[in-house]
């Protein structure tokens, strides 16, 4: 019985959040989001709870909320039906993976496919969270942007932290100086690139794109070998080009 729960609960949570999403898009109204969001969290937070707890080592739940609110966030600002099939999709087998892999011991050979899917889904959540939080500035601009830069400067520690976490960095005296270091340099990124002439998902992906960078360093930094430079020449100037190629053939300059 326990066995088969395992199997068919990961997938009846997987269908509903495409569920809940789709009649989010389709009704397109207030009263239904929030209902329908809420609702809908609401219940994966008591699943999850109810779940025996077997000393897992992913932060499953704060995930769960980040891909569900990433979810709702790239929703309700794009435009693009391709986007919004793809979202269903991702929150679809998002959560049902977490559901699957939740309070789960893993094997050896299984926690290093766990901790790349995870620290993926850590990466969508703040690229989505922050994008909106640009829209929420450029739709919105009675909002003060301080706190605006505030609450993302929060979001990417914590998903920083979270990621940290996957790779066993947790003593608090390790992480705390990087941990300022995240949230003072995102706080700056933010309050920088708000002056440039973008939308907001350029917004999002410039300034998730640093922030990843700057959480894979501080990571490298903290185990034993800190970082090799001369091992990452080609992955800096990888992404140095991925970064001029954006700059010149996707961002429109207005």
């Amino acid at each position: 019985m326990s066995s088969l729960r395992e199997r068919v609960l990961p997938m009846a949570v997987g269908l509903g959040s495409c569920i809940m999403l789709a009649l989010i898009d389709h009704f397109s109204s207030v009263p239904a989001f929030a209902i329908v969001s809420a609702g809908w969290l609401a219940i994966l937070i008591v699943l999850f709870l109810r779940l025996e707890h077997r000393g897992g080592l992913a932060p499953t739940l704060p995930i769960l909320i980040g891909t569900w609110l990433a979810a709702l966030s790239i929703l309700t600002i794009s435009e693009w039906r391709l986007v919004t099939v793809g979202i269903l999709a991702i929150a679809g087998v998002s959560t049902g993976y977490l559901m699957r892999i939740h309070g789960r011991v893993p094997s050896p050979s299984e926690w290093p496919v766990w901790r790349r899917v995870l620290m993926m889904l850590l990466v969508f959540d703040t690229y989505a969270l922050v994008t909106a939080l640009f829209a929420v500035y450029l739709f919105f601009p009675a909002i003060p942007f301080w706190f605006l830069a505030l609450v993302g400067s929060l979001l990417m520690s914590a998903s920083a932290l979270f990621i940290w976490q996957l790779y066993g960095y947790q003593r608090s005296n390790q992480v705390a100086l990087p941990l300022c270091i995240v949230a003072l340099a995102s706080a700056e990124c933010i309050w920088a690139i708000h002056f440039l002439p973008f939308e907001y998902g350029t917004f999002g992906l410039i300034l998730s794109w640093l922030w990843y960078l700057m959480q894979l360093f501080l990571r490298w930094h903290m185990s034993p070998a800190d970082v090799v430079w001369q091992k990452q020449r080609w992955f800096l100037l990888i992404n140095l080009a991925f970064m001029v190629s954006i700059l010149i053939f996707y961002i429109r300059w207005v």
